[in-house]
C-alpha cells in the first residue's frame, strides 16, 4: 500500500530516475543560456526595473554576509527550485499531458512559469530558461534535471549579484 503511494507520488510529479547526461545536459544549457543573458543582466541594473520582493533579494543578496543572505540564498536556491518544478513541470505538466497532450504542455507550462515570475524584465528573464527546463522535461521524463538546472541557475545569478 506505501510503495503504490509513493509509486503515485512519484508519478504524478515526474519524480522519476534521471540519468547523469540528463544532469550534465540541463547543465550546460544552463551555462549557455546565463551566459548569454548575464551580460545584459549586469549591464542593466535590473533592480530598479522589478518588484518590491526582486529589489529586496538584490538589496539582501549584495549588502554583505548576514542571516538575511543565508535565508535568501536558502529560499533562492534550493527551495524555490524545488517547489517551483514539484509545481509546474510535475503536477502541472502531468495534468496539461493528461488532458491535451504533451507537445501542449510544453508550451502551456513554459509560459506560466514564466508568467508566474510577475515584472516583465523578470518575465523576459526567465523565459528563455523555462523553455529549456520544459525541453529537459521532455528529454528526461523527469523534473529531477530540471531542478538541479533550476537551482543551478539560481546560484550562478546569486553570485553575480552578490559579486557585482
Amino acid at each position: 500500500m506505501a510503495n503504490r503511494v509513493l509509486n503515485k507520488i512519484c508519478d504524478t510529479f515526474a519524480l522519476n530516475k534521471a540519468d547523469v547526461k540528463d544532469y550534465a545536459f540541463a547543465a550546460v544549457g544552463v551555462f549557455v543560456i546565463t551566459a548569454l543573458s548575464l551580460g545584459q543582466l549586469l549591464a542593466k541594473n535590473f533592480k530598479y526595473e522589478t518588484s518590491e520582493s526582486m529589489r529586496t533579494a538584490v538589496d539582501v543578496l549584495g549588502g554583505g554576509y548576514s542571516q538575511a543572505l543565508i535565508s535568501t540564498l536558502f529560499v533562492i536556491c534550493i527551495l524555490a527550485p524545488i517547489v517551483e518544478e514539484l509545481i509546474f513541470r510535475g503536477a502541472l505538466w502531468n495534468f496539461v499531458s493528461k488532458i491535451l497532450n504533451v507537445n501542449y504542455a510544453f508550451v502551456v507550462i513554459t509560459i506560466l512559469f514564466a508568467m508566474a515570475h510577475k515584472d516583465p524584465a523578470h518575465i523576459a528573464g526567465v523565459f528563455p530558461l523555462s523553455v529549456w527546463l520544459a525541453f529537459v522535461r521532455y528529454r528526461s521524463n523527469s523534473i529531477l534535471p530540471c531542478i538541479f538546472a533550476h537551482a543551478l541557475n539560481n546560484v550562478i545569478i546569486s553570485i553575480c549579484i552578490i559579486a557585482s
